[in-house]
This record gives structure tokens, sequence and C-alpha cells, in this order.
């Protein structure tokens, strides 16, 4: 079945014989139309202009209608700070995305695609399928459930509870890293040896957006969640603080001549005892006879 117009929705298909597949860099495929204007006439076409055997045409129809219709419902969450925030969650916390991915190319924008099920219900619990509840989700041919952006919406909200505390700690984390690139900017790596190079000031440009995409993943998993993360990364960063005041006052003590009573000190504060520097051991073959 080929579709002149590969990514346009309910563009005309034609019935067509494949007669060769060329191999190598923008591989192309000979065809022969089998009907229609052009019937018994040969060309070369992309692969992604051939969309599905003949004899499936039917279910392929009814698939293409159904995705156009929720990608349709979809496009407007695009730009959508919850809709950076869901991707987000999938990509960079869950990282499951072999089990639920969220539509980026054209035919599946905005989309939550649910490709292993049972594994996804494992997760999530039983009561996924309630959650994904809408007149345009469906189940493709291939079984894979897809839900538009008011189900991903809610799925998502309800995910970020489900992992509150890896969402919290990611969210700790992410704010403390913009806050230091916005001083020292940052280096982001793509292939071996190369990354991209961001000045404070590109840094400051994305500031508020990311931060936003942030606070959405924050409210998802929950206050509470949250805060608790908040009020102990205060703490260890208290308990940090109070450390290096004891080891300067030890230092100091020690540095007084009484290194009696800086010892006392860091047992008592539960500091470890700075490892001393064990000797060089000669090698064999420097030994002696």
């Amino acid at each position: 079945m080929y579709r002149p117009r590969a990514w346009t929705a309910q563009a005309p298909v034609h019935r067509v014989r494949i007669e060769k597949i060329r191999a190598g860099k923008g591989a192309k495929v000979q065809i022969r139309a089998m009907d229609g204007d052009e019937e018994g006439m040969a060309s070369l076409v992309a692969k992604t202009t051939l969309k599905a055997p003949w004899a499936e045409r039917d279910a392929w129809k009814s698939d293409d209608q159904r995705y156009d219709a929720a990608v349709a419902a979809s496009v407007p969450a695009l730009r959508t700070t919850a809709y950076q925030a869901a991707a987000e969650f999938i990509e960079a916390i869950w990282q499951r995305s072999n089990i639920i991915s969220i539509g980026h190319v054209r035919s599946t924008r905005g989309l939550l695609i649910v490709k292993d099920l049972p594994a996804a219900q494992e997760e999530f619990g039983a009561e996924l399928r309630e959650v994904l509840a809408d007149p345009l989700t469906f189940t493709d041919r291939f079984g894979t459930l897809v839900a538009p952006w008011p189900a991903a919406e809610r799925w998502a909200a309800q995910a970020c509870r489900t992992h509150a505390d890896a969402v919290a700690r990611y969210v700790a984390a992410e704010e403390a890293a913009l806050r230091d690139c916005v001083v020292h900017g940052r280096t982001i790596a793509s292939t071996p040896g190369i990354g991209a190079v961001l000045t404070p000031e590109d840094c400051a440009d994305t500031f508020e957006d990311e931060m936003a995409v942030l606070a959405v993943l924050r409210a998802w998993c929950g206050e509470q969640t949250a805060d608790r993360f908040d009020e102990l990364a205060a703490l260890r960063a208290e308990v940090t603080r109070l450390g290096v005041i004891a080891e300067e006052a030890i230092e100091a003590v020690r540095r007084a001549g009484d290194s009696r009573a800086a010892d006392a000190l860091r047992y008592r504060l539960g500091l470890r005892q700075a490892q001393a520097v064990r000797p060089d051991h000669p090698r064999y073959d420097d030994c002696g006879p």
C-alpha cells in the first residue's frame, strides 16, 4: 500500500507491487502501480511511503484515522511545561521508554504509547487502563495501547506519585545544577570528546522555562515528598558546613601545639582520623640478597 504523501493524514493510498529494494544511503524501493491513472508504471519511492501490505489495508486505515484524531487532540500540548515534564519523567527519571514512551514524531506527537501493557500494569497497577480511558484511547493492530494527551497527563501525574522519591531527588539535583550553571555555565556532553559549551548567559535564558518544568514534576510527586527532600537537602548542607567548621577548629588546636586535645575532639565528633601516608615498600627486585 503506497501513500505518495507519506505523512499527510487521510491522504489517498494506492495498490502497488514491490519489484526491487535498493540498498545503500538514501535507499529507495522500485514499485509498479497496480491501480489508478498510473497503473503499470514503475517508479522509485522512499520506504516511508509504503505503509502496509494491501491485505491489511482496512486495519491500517482504521489505525491511521484513530492516530490522526488522537494526535489532533494532543498537538496543542506540545509546547506546554506539562508535556515537557511528562517526557522528562519517562526519559530522564523513570528511563523505561521500552515500556511506555511519549510521541515526538509527526504521526504520534503528544501521544502516550504503551508498548508493553503487562509490564506497565505491573509497574503502575491494574487500573492503568482506567487512568488512560478516553474516547480517543485505542489499541492498534499491533496490540499497542495509545492514549491522547489528556489521558497521558493524568498518567504522568500518577506515575510521579508512584515514583515520588525518585522524582524529588531528580528535581533537587536538577534545580541545584540549573542554579550553578547560571553562575558558571555548563558543558553538555554529546559525542565522545565533543560537548556543547553553554555560557552563564545561555543558561540564564532558559532558566525560568526549565524551572517551570521542575515545578510541574514537584507538584505531581506531592508537596509533602518535595518538602521532605528539601528539608533533607538543607540538613545535609548544614551538616557539611558544621563539619568544615569542626575540622578548622581541630586543626587550629593542633597548630597551637595540643595534638592530644585535637585528636580527642576529632574522636568525640566522630570525624575520621586523617590517613597517614604509608612509606613506599621497596620492590622485590630492589631488595638485596
